[in-house]
């Protein structure tokens, strides 16, 4: 039976499919959304009318959308073409969005692993409102969108050739049994690689089963997506001609039924209507390596031809594979028709708002910050190379362009088939700063406890994310990279940086001396989506040095925007070295990894787990104390019990170098916290409202700026950096007092606590803030002339 297309966004009425299923009067294209670059992956959406269709959402996918202005609610099928993080990182994130939107229902279809991959998330993704349809594709399929819709999506499934190098799996969490698989598991898997079409629906958190392992077997889905021919024009008067009454049967007609007038005449829809035109054809086309060009090469042979030729292919394939001679004579196989886009050239990232406000801040405060937009200007310099090379060419076949973010190509109205064009958007301004704060380290009265943070002479704080529960366009969510030490680079610590799906050898750092020391050994304190990204962005050439030097990471609690960015970075970092990263994680945040690497190769063997509940203050330390003590210097490590959630943890570290930081993770104002990390160097702690948001603060569980900074003087923190701001406040926040509520103790009485009393001790974290430990000794003094400058400046602007 006829379906009928949803209605346009123009308004008007939608249309209905005729006879032979071509449709009246409307418009389709395919859009890139984001390329491959170290903060964001590929992802194309394909619209007809008011029908989109999302092929692949990867990590940083939900922070695209709200850069671009891209309604996500709107989306109700996502179509992945592997199980990997550049497809479906950013799936989990945009689901508990979408369920927090009022969205009911999502279909996802993809290889096999999807399923497991859904049911995975189980552990930390409650949200019973959605319900997710789940449709693996083990073989070559169609007709598996939901309806209602026209867009014709069939799915080309090939297999992944296994890596070379193969790692052991990851052991349990301590204290648990890795289950063996039962033979209905083991069933499920076989079905899976051989079986087309398995659907599965159920809520985000209804499934309880184990995910089931694919035995190592990983596979790639190629869509083609067929737009339905266009009705030709309606001849109103070769109609009256022919004496048929304005109405109902001229609708007939145009659905390509025959009328019979009442005189007995009979109306052809051909002496009334135009020729129809075809349709056009689109290809989202992976190929992981270069490895599967083959079984690639062999699924899209038909629309290779002249006679069946797609009208586009957008090609996901990373550098690796798309800048060699094979896959360039891959291309030139296709009739000079058809257009290539290529998604991995591109290197300026997604997020112009995040880099506009690091580079202002840069300016304000060059020793704190970190300007990580350099790659904007090398961006634009290349399009109009490719321009001028494109004019030259004369689109000579094959046509191949770089694709960039909002480039459009469209496929209907058959009379602009091929144009392509960059959407506009609103361009981001880089501010000057209409006034200078202080740019020389304000001169500090020295104090005994300064020692503790000029023993940390090595330590330094990089804030990758500091805002809470979603990314924005100004802040992402949470994770924090510490280094403890410092250690001098030798000729192997300045390798290559990130694979396609991070930095390369020349995307630049920001704020990197030349010859500067490699990075020492650190440590990651929450991975939020993103995560990864962020810390290319602000080390560059130097990612892979910090990554191979990373020897622990460690999570705060379940909720996802502290550790979704997890699968990426631990994958990334066995690029640079093989042994296993310490992670220091929840039970149901392992137990998620654990059934994730059942699906996704790239992350089995690249952690050593220990749960969170193991690391408490006691005389036997646990299994992997020592081993911090060596790699990072650490005398102590151990978390305490916060009020979020249940697993919710802060962290206290002892270094040997005689520092002490506290991390709060988030939470309500917790004593226990205060109390036993008493007289901390450092304390990072959450402060997600302002105090007049009190209500919500207790209500979600969180902690005022206020109620945070009384945790700091209740310790007796040296400093304190506030983080995990709600994404209501995207800039500095101003200074609630002048009188800054951190000082010394009630019992301080001496001349030098009343001294040290009336220093600024606290400063507000933003995105790309890396400070020393030596300068958070002079750091709070220059936050009021930097939040004077931002205030004039925004005015200015405005």
């Amino acid at each position: 039976s006829a379906r009928a297309m949803p209605r346009r966004g123009n308004g008007r009425r939608p249309a209905t499919p005729s006879a032979s299923g071509a449709v009246e009067n409307y418009s389709a294209s395919a859009l890139v959304l984001s390329t491959r670059t170290v903060d964001s992956s590929p992802s194309v959406v394909v619209s007809l009318g008011s029908e989109r269709v999302v092929f692949n959402a990867g990590e940083g996918w939900q922070r695209v959308c709200v850069e671009f202005g891209m309604k996500m609610t709107k989306v109700r099928a996502m179509c992945l073409t592997e199980v990997s993080t550049s497809a479906l990182g950013g799936v989990p994130g945009y689901c508990l969005t979408a369920a927090d939107s009022g969205v009911e229902e999502l279909t996802l279809c993809g290889p096999p692993g999807v399923d497991e991959y859904v049911a995975a998330t189980r552990h930390f993704m409650q949200r019973d409102a959605l319900k997710i349809n789940v449709r693996e594709l083990g073989a070559d399929a169609t007709n598996f969108l939901p309806p209602p819709g026209i867009l014709d999506v069939e799915a080309k499934v090939f297999e992944v050739p296994p890596e070379r190098r193969r790692s052991r799996p990851p052991s349990p969490p301590p204290g648990q049994r890795r289950d063996a698989a039962s033979p209905e598991e083991e069933s499920s898997r076989e079905d899976a690689a051989t079986k087309g079409g398995r659907r599965r629906s159920s809520s985000a958190s209804s499934n309880n089963k184990k995910a089931p392992r694919l035995g190592g077997r990983r596979f790639a889905v190629a869509f083609v997506c067929r737009t339905p021919a266009v009705v030709g024009k309606f001849d109103v008067e070769a109609a009256k001609a022919l004496g048929v009454p304005p109405g109902p049967l001229y609708g007939r007609l145009k659905q390509g039924l025959r009328v019979e007038l009442e005189d007995g005449t009979v109306v052809e829809p051909a002496q009334v209507v135009g020729e129809t035109t075809p349709g056009a054809a689109v290809v989202v086309a992976p190929c992981p390596s270069l490895a599967c060009l083959g079984a690639l090469k062999e699924k899209l042979q038909v629309l290779a031809t002249e006679a069946t030729a797609a009208d586009c292919v957008v090609h996901l394939a990373p550098a690796c594979v798309a800048d060699t001679d094979e896959f360039r004579a891959y291309l030139a196989t296709f009739p000079a028709r058809t257009t290539h886009v290529l998604t991995h050239r591109r290197r300026a990232s997604p997020f112009r708002n995040a880099l506009a406000d690091a580079k202002l801040l840069k300016s304000l405060a060059p020793d704190l910050y970190v300007d990580p937009g350099e790659e904007e200007e090398e961006d634009d310099h290349h399009r109009k190379e490719e321009e001028e090379a494109e004019a030259k060419s004369k689109r000579k076949s094959p046509r191949v362009v770089d694709g960039e973010p909002l480039l459009r190509f469209t496929l209907v109205p058959s009379s602009a088939r091929g144009r392509l064009e960059v959407d506009s958007r609103e361009r981001v301004a880089y501010a000057s700063p209409s006034l200078s704060p202080p740019r020389r380290r304000p001169s500090v009265p020295p104090c005994d406890r300064d020692a503790e943070l000029l023993a940390g002479k090595d330590a330094e704080l990089v804030f990758l994310g500091t805002g809470s529960a979603v990314p924005s366009k100004h802040r992402n969510v949470s994770a924090i990279y510490l280094r403890c030490r410092r250690r001098r680079s030798s000729a192997s610590d300045d390798d290559d940086c990130l694979d396609d799906d991070g930095p390369r050898k020349d995307d630049g750092p920001r704020g990197v001396k030349e010859n500067a020391p490699s990075m020492g050994p650190g440590l990651m304190m929450d991975v939020g989506e993103g995560a990864l990204g962020q810390l290319a962005r602000v080390y560059g050439d130097l990612t892979g040095s910090v990554l191979s030097s990373l020897s622990a990471i460690w999570i705060s609690h379940p909720h996802a925007d502290h550790h979704l960015g997890l699968p990426r970075l631990l994958a990334e970092r066995r690029r640079h070295q093989e042994t296993p990263v310490v992670l220091m994680a929840p039970a149901p945040v392992l137990r998620w990894l654990q059934e994730y690497g059942a699906v996704d190769p790239s992350v089995d063997g690249t952690y050593a787990p220990v749960e969170s509940s193991m690391i408490q203050r006691r005389e036997n330390p646990h299994p992997f104390a020592a081993r911090l003590r060596e790699d990072l210097g650490l005398t102590d490590c151990w978390n305490v019990r916060v009020h979020h959630c249940p697993h919710a943890y802060g962290l206290v570290l002892r270094s040997l170098d005689g520092w002490s930081l506290c991390y709060s993770g988030d939470c309500r104002p917790t004593p226990d916290l205060a109390r036993q990390a008493r007289g901390a160097s450092v304390l990072v702690h959450e402060a997600t409202f302002e105090d007049d948001f009190v209500d919500d603060a207790v209500a979600k569980r969180h902690s005022t700026i206020s109620e945070a900074l009384n945790i700091a003087r209740d310790m007796a923190a040296h400093r304190t950096l506030l983080t995990h701001f709600s994404q209501r406040y995207p800039h500095l926040l101003d200074n609630q007092d002048d009188q800054d509520p951190a000082v010394a103790t009630a019992e301080a009485t001496t001349a030098e606590a009343t001294t040290e009393a009336r220093r600024p001790r606290f400063f507000f974290a933003s995105d790309f803030l890396r400070v020393s430990f030596p300068d958070l000794l002079w750091a709070p003094g220059v936050l009021p002339g930097i939040q004077r400058a931002l205030a004039e400046t925004e005015r200015t602007m405005e």
